[in-house]
């Protein structure tokens, strides 16, 4: 299935990344990539994603297709200037509605494929924090990562004692009792990137996927287990 096209011109290509795939090819999985040359008929030696969501994460995937906008996301991210927007689900909510996170992030000695604070060759970090609504033991949080490193969102929420739903590798919580007692299990992380935006270039947004929607709207009567 060809991923919902948000944004296209001669330079840029904006499309809706679902979960289940990873952004760029990796040994053994279907990618964004592929499925963008595939499905939406994309030519040319360059497609290179300026953002590489997980495995598991939705949202805006913006990609440059020329030289000149391959360097044009090189100088933003240099300086700053490329906005991300991500919504995420997490238990418990942090206890303050906002926060700078600045924990250098490295990788975990003990698993090259996860991150932690400090760790091997920790990086600088920062991540921008509001906490939009609480619904009981989840909150809705509103990240904006100022930097790029792997992992990042995830493991400063966890760091930060609110990791995001269904995030198994950083001890997010993979289900939630309903006050009946039933439980629903989730299934993924619950992280979306809802905005992305750079100077001289397109400014997108993608609606929260319906498995993480339906969640939420189900929280008034959920409680963390």
């Amino acid at each position: 299935t060809a991923p919902r096209v948000l944004f296209r011109d001669a330079r840029w290509l904006a499309v809706e990344k679902p979960s289940g795939v990873t952004t760029t090819p990796l040994q053994g999985s279907r990618s964004l990539v592929e499925l963008v040359r595939e499905t939406l008929g994309v030519q040319g030696d360059v497609l290179h994603p300026l953002s590489r969501l997980d495995y598991d994460v939705t949202g805006v995937v913006l990609f440059a297709l020329t030289r000149d906008a391959t360097r044009l996301a090189a100088e933003v991210k240099r300086d700053g200037t490329y906005a991300r927007v991500y919504h995420a689900l997490v238990t418990p909510p942090p206890k303050e509605p906002a926060a700078v996170w600045r924990d250098p992030i490295g990788v975990d000695p003990r698993n090259a494929h996860r991150r932690v604070v400090g760790g091997r060759d920790p990086e600088s970090a920062e991540s921008e924090m509001t906490l939009r609504e609480r619904r009981g033991d989840v909150g809705w949080l509103v990240l904006h990562p100022r930097t790029g490193r792997t992992h990042q969102l995830r493991v400063h929420c966890a760091h930060a004692g609110c990791p995001l739903l269904g995030d198994r590798t950083y001890g997010g919580a993979k289900r939630l009792t309903l006050s009946n007692g039933a439980v629903l299990g989730v299934g993924r992380v619950m992280l979306h990137c809802a905005e992305v935006s750079l100077p001289g270039g397109p400014s997108l947004r993608a609606p929260w996927p319906d498995d993480l929607r339906t969640l939420w709207e189900s929280l008034p009567t959920i409680t963390a287990g």
